[in-house]
């Protein structure tokens, strides 16, 4: 599950729809924060798997840091989880009951998520549920498939805000479901020290 967590911010989705439509390009902040909320479901041996989660994410592109605080369910038991992706030092940090693990080395880089917005694209409202029942946004949206797994990826109109993902076919021959909803997004990170190693672990 390690690798779920950022997917959504290091690997990079470009649209390719048949027709010649005109684009613009929108690419997530590379300084940003906020929460997320992810349904991931798998059926696997013929049961489904369910991990429902709530994060606090905070993602510093320019210096390689990404740090989430998870918690949820996966398939009924509880968790709580802190990583702290350290591209720069090739390190990821886990903290789980109280033990800190790393891991090393942390292959990849963090990149802005960036989509292909066609001037044909949609325009839909979407309701924000985890940050208020009774609010909602008009937000572009783009839906297609790549790879053999259909896609919806929605950013905010005036600009690259994130503001859904969803995710549906097989990955790595398993069938598979995902849906993150973005919410109280902001620019900038509030307080540097999130990316700070955790002291167990240096």
């Amino acid at each position: 599950m390690l690798s779920e967590s950022v997917c959504l911010l290091v690997v990079m989705m470009v649209c390719s729809p048949d027709v010649a439509w005109g684009y613009d390009l929108f690419c997530s902040p590379k300084l940003w924060e906020g929460h997320t909320w992810t349904l991931h479901i798998t059926h696997a041996d013929q049961a489904p798997q369910v991990r429902e989660t709530t994060a606090r994410v905070s993602v510093d592109v320019i210096g390689q840091r990404y740090a989430t605080q998870e918690t949820g369910h996966n398939n009924g038991q509880p968790f709580s989880v802190f990583y702290l992706y350290y591209y720069a030092a090739n390190t990821l940090y886990k903290v789980e009951d109280g033990r800190c693990e790393t891991f090393s080395p942390l292959h990849g880089n963090l990149t802005q998520k960036c989509v292909e917005m066609p001037d044909s694209h949609a325009s839909e409202y979407l309701k924000e549920y985890m940050g208020g029942y009774n609010s909602g946004v008009w937000a572009n949206g783009v839906r297609g498939k790549k790879d053999g797994v259909g896609y919806f990826y929605s950013v905010a109109p005036e600009g690259s805000m994130p503001l859904m993902e969803e995710t549906q076919g097989e990955v790595n021959k398993v069938p598979a479901y995902t849906l993150t909803n973005y919410y109280n997004i902001t620019l900038g990170i509030t307080d540097p020290a999130v990316f700070t190693p955790p002291q167990g672990c240096i």
